[in-house]
């Protein structure tokens, strides 16, 4: 399996690291390393290809990305416009593109394609597929899984999904305590989420998005979270403080990532709250999408989030607990699940 690597002039060193994304071993037989091509710059006479794709990317990240002020972007950029003009280099713009992004070191900003329009367009799932409840004695189980739609209708579709299980799990005789699996939580939109599970988190400044240029506090008000966020009707809080104080335990894994470790986040410094699992990816920060001119847009990591103690989570968020951060096929036979349960039944007395 050959790898291209564009290797700017003048480096000194060259690690390589190579991982299957499992826990199982890797195999390799053999490692080489041959030198393809010596790509100097373009030179005035020869003919650029258009990049109108990196033309428009590099004027957004030259302003707007949170990490362009710690590496050598000049470089960088220079680089990349080098890797389009050389035809015999076989680059092409995408691909000099996700070098440039590799090279900010956010690991979160990246390219979103174009969705083909000659396809025939897919049956969306529903919006609420994945969500799983169950109680587990006297707490309720509550899986949150990716949710990547910005539609309006699936947004609220989700939020509803989740604040009608919260509302009407706490009204159970005995409730106490909840379980909110984030281990199959990969990210996307995340005001659904967070909306749907105002009644544990109610209102107020949850966390903080910091940029280079400014700090702005995020939260709700009322259970809404803004234009942009679905907004549920107004609803009473939960009745004898079944909801901002009832415990939480909350479930993370490596695949916990972006708007799902924003969610385990939104709980940090709450009372009554305890994590079990592994670390999660480490994605903690905001991206902001901008257009680009193929049709394609560039998710663009613009600010680290913090929670509401204004910490930031660099390289994912540790568990209190360690435990299973992978999900097992049934919920009873889930040792994260188990732990939690444990917990809670003692928090709960």
């Amino acid at each position: 399996l050959p790898l291209l690597v564009y290797v700017p002039e003048g480096l000194a060193a060259l690690s390589v690291g190579i991982s299957n994304g499992l826990q199982s071993p890797l195999l390799i037989d053999e490692v080489s390393v041959l030198p393809h091509a010596s790509l100097a710059p373009a030179s005035s006479t020869q003919e650029r290809r258009p990049a109108k794709v990196l033309e428009a990317a590099f004027a957004a990240i030259r302003t707007q990305a949170l990490h362009v002020r710690n590496v050598n972007w000049t470089a960088i950029e220079r680089a990349a416009s080098d890797m389009v003009g050389d035809a015999s280099m076989g680059f092409d713009e995408i691909q000099a593109l996700q070098f440039a992004l590799t090279s900010l070191g956010d690991g979160h900003s990246h390219r979103i394609p174009a969705r083909d329009g000659s396809a025939a367009p897919a049956v969306p799932a529903p919006a609420t597929e994945g969500v799983r409840h169950a109680a587990i004695g006297a707490a309720s189980y509550v899986s949150i899984p990716t949710f990547g739609s910005m539609d309006s209708e699936a947004s609220l579709q989700f939020a509803t999904r989740l604040r009608d299980i919260v509302e009407a799990d706490a009204g159970r005789a005995g409730h106490c305590g909840w379980i909110l699996d984030l281990r199959g939580n990969g990210g996307g939109n995340m005001y659904p989420m967070l909306v749907g599970l105002w009644p544990l988190l109610g209102d107020g400044t949850l966390g903080f998005f910091v940029s280079p240029a400014e700090k702005t506090g995020w939260g709700m008000e009322e259970g809404r979270f803004g234009a942009i966020a679905p907004r549920l009707p107004p609803r009473p809080p939960l009745p004898n403080g079944s909801g901002v104080s009832s415990p939480v335990a909350l479930l993370v894994g490596p695949r916990t990532a972006s708007s799902g470790e924003i969610v385990a986040l939104a709980f940090a410094g709450r009372p009554a709250v305890r994590s079990f699992g592994e670390r999660t990816a480490g994605l903690v920060t905001a991206n902001h999408p901008i257009p680009l001119p193929d049709g394609s847009t560039l998710a663009l990591t613009v600010a680290d989030i913090t929670d509401r103690l204004g910490r930031t989570y660099p390289n994912g968020i540790d568990p209190d607990v360690r435990s299973r951060g992978m999900p097992a096929a049934s919920i009873e036979t889930d040792e994260a699940v188990r732990d939690a349960g444990a917990w809670l039944e003692s928090a709960c007395r």
